[in-house]
């Protein structure tokens, strides 16, 4: 019984998952689905999008390295609403603004499935985050691990992020990787990690941090049990 399809870096485009959706529709089986780098618009995510609202099987879906904008998003954040077994999510390298992260981010705060979400290299920006940090703060408790590497973030959305970490007690891991984070960032998320208890793992590599943000990270760490940061 085939139970995962890897159909990474082919050319299936809209018209080629309308086939992968009939299928889903029916299937009973499938729990991991690849379709990353497939010329997959706005078009091809709705009709996905709409076979999944039947589907009760499906753990972990890849639609990576696409070309879905905002009214993609729109079918998926719907999608995530009623959708109970999806539980890892990787959206990166798409064309999704912080428009279509606010739509996302609203489905988050009512699903409770969601444990990994993968959101690198969209544009997403300050006022993405911010949705996303929202979601984080008051109602998601279920997400453990976010990719944010490569999303235009400035320290403003890090002021905006470090203040769901006060709150949040289930996400382990965050990756910041090459963004434009600076001193006064590292500086919002080392006084996040005096109070944060859950976090493990923080990426910030390639940002704009110098020798002053990193003590001040040092500081945090002597009471925090993050066990690993990446510069």
């Amino acid at each position: 019984t085939l139970i995962r399809l890897d159909l990474n870096s082919n050319q299936i485009a809209d018209k080629g998952m309308k086939h992968i959706a009939d299928g889903l529709r029916n299937n009973t089986k499938l729990i991991e689905l690849d379709l990353e780098s497939n010329k997959i618009s706005d078009k091809g995510a709705q009709r996905l999008t709409d076979a999944l609202r039947v589907n009760k099987t499906l753990t972990k879906l890849n639609i990576g390295s696409n070309k879905i904008a905002n009214k993609g998003m729109q079918h998926i954040a719907t999608l995530l609403r009623i959708n109970k077994t999806i539980t890892r999510l990787d959206l990166s390298g798409n064309q999704i603004t912080q428009n279509g992260i606010e739509q996302l981010a609203a489905a988050l705060h009512n699903n409770m499935n969601l444990t990994e979400l993968n959101l690198w290299c969209n544009p997403i920006m300050d006022e993405g985050v911010q949705y996303l940090a929202n979601a984080l703060a008051n109602n998601n408790r279920t997400i453990t691990k976010l990719g944010l590497e490569r999303s235009e973030i400035t320290e403003q959305g890090i002021k905006h992020l470090t203040l769901a970490l006060y709150s949040n007690t289930s996400l382990t891991q965050l990756s910041l990787w090459g963004n434009q984070i600076g001193d006064k960032g590292a500086q919002y998320l080392a006084e996040s990690l005096f109070v944060n208890k859950t976090l493990t793992q923080l990426d910030l590599g390639k940002n704009e941090i110098t020798h002053d943000g990193v003590q001040k990270l040092a500081d945090a760490l002597r009471s925090n049990r993050v066990w690993e940061i990446i510069f």
